[in-house]
């Protein structure tokens, strides 16, 4: 019934993703720290849960644990995107099925508990696909805003450039202007020299002639 549809809901699900995990190349990028990440904290909470249901005598107790792990698949989505939706989902549905085989009976709690672990599951998915987008996105918005950043370091290394060699043009061109009118005023000086030395000897001819 319900329950065998909820299982079929949940295997369909987590199938069709880790296929994809699988055949993608760009999914497949960081997978080894998601599963070292789940390794260190899915794991472990769900050997805690799996030896305190066992040994509790409360069921309030073990439906209290049970939302605990609804939320270990909260945070391991928000940590890790929709990989760690899937890690998380599928740690916590294998949970619930051991715990429902090791029950005498099957209770009604347990069957609640795997059609808000299927609801659940499938929003923490479409929530962690949402933040890998956002993540992508601000990640390339970052190498945007480091190349603008490079791209104003070279204009104004290149402005520096141009104001460096313009005072430098500027600089010959008025030493080549020195040194001309420096020169043509030495040749001008020259001349006025001689012209007042052939002066005298000029005006002492044009008195012979008188």
């Amino acid at each position: 019934g319900l329950k065998n549809l909820l299982g079929y809901f949940l295997g369909t699900m987590l199938a069709v993703t880790s296929v994809v995990w699988l055949l993608d190349p760009a999914m497949r990028r960081g997978s080894a720290t998601v599963l070292k990440q789940a390794a260190l904290w899915v794991l472990p909470v769900a050997v805690a849960f799996m030896v305190i249901a066992m040994q509790a005598r409360s069921p309030h107790l073990v439906e209290f644990l049970r939302l605990l792990l609804l939320v270990t698949v909260v945070v391991f989505a928000a940590r890790h995107g929709w990989r760690g939706a899937v890690i998380s989902v599928l740690a916590v549905s294998v949970v619930l099925a051991v715990e429902d085989h090791m029950a005498s009976e099957t209770s009604h709690s347990i069957i609640w508990m795997q059609l808000f672990v299927a609801i659940s599951g499938a929003m923490a998915l479409m929530f962690g696909a949402s933040l890998d987008h956002l993540r992508t996105a601000l990640s390339q918005l970052r190498q945007t805003h480091a190349r603008e950043q490079e791209m104003t370091r070279e204009l104004v290394d290149a402005a520096s450039r141009n104001v460096r060699a313009a005072e430098v043009e500027r600089g010959r061109v008025a030493m080549e202007l020195h040194d001309a009118v420096g020169q043509s005023i030495t040749a001008l000086q020259t001349q006025l020299k001689l012209v007042e030395l052939d002066a005298p000897k000029e005006g002492f001819a044009w008195l012979g002639g008188l």
